[in-house]
């Protein structure tokens, strides 16, 4: 359980600092449509 608490910080992260990178408000756009869809394809842990 803390490992993976940790990878989606590090992932978080990293996405965060590639948006601080991006200059073109176009490409922030797309990113803000595609992030949610991201997250809802990504697939959940088997309990």
């Amino acid at each position: 359980m803390k490992d993976s608490a940790e990878d989606i910080r590090n992932e978080f992260k990293a996405k965060f600092l590639y948006w601080k990178n991006v200059k073109s408000k176009k490409t922030r756009a797309a990113f803000i449509l595609l992030f949610p869809c991201l997250i809802g394809l990504k697939p959940s842990p088997q309990l």
